[in-house]
């Protein structure tokens, strides 16, 4: 309520689609939801979904922090785009293909990894059979 009057009080209007609750549980059993609403210009109250993983700014969140489907999300784009590699140049030297992956498949697995740093074993090993 409060978030909405001062919105429309600002001329900022919200994109009520948009808006999601994500709420942060070391397990899903233990964690206490609460309904939100919003009330738009007319007066109308409008319910904002209760989701499991929201992406921002390219980053995939989950409830956990796991970041597991990040890291897969941008694994398989690796893949597609080694895949494009080697599909369109037939004839690469290793220094060329180096020049290619560095360019255009490392970008995809760093792209803000401070944020998502894996510290699993299983994906550290998923990230760097790309690389192989």
């Amino acid at each position: 309520m409060a978030l909405s009057a001062w919105s429309n009080k600002w001329g900022m209007s919200l994109n009520y689609d948009k808006c999601k609750i994500l709420s942060f549980c070391k397990h899903a059993s233990n964690c206490i939801t609460y309904d939100y609403t919003l009330t738009d210009k007319s007066g109308a109250s409008i319910n904002i979904e209760r989701v499991n993983t929201v992406t921002d700014l390219g980053v995939s969140v989950d409830n956990e922090l796991s970041f597991s489907q990040h890291v897969y999300d941008n694994i398989n784009m690796a893949y597609k785009m080694v895949g494009i590699i080697k599909r369109v140049f037939l004839c690469l030297t290793k220094d060329s293909f180096l020049i290619l992956f560095k360019s255009l498949v490392r970008p995809h697995l760093e792209y803000a990894h401070s944020v998502w740093n894996p510290y699993k074993r299983g994906l550290i090993t998923d990230i760097e059979k790309v690389q192989k």
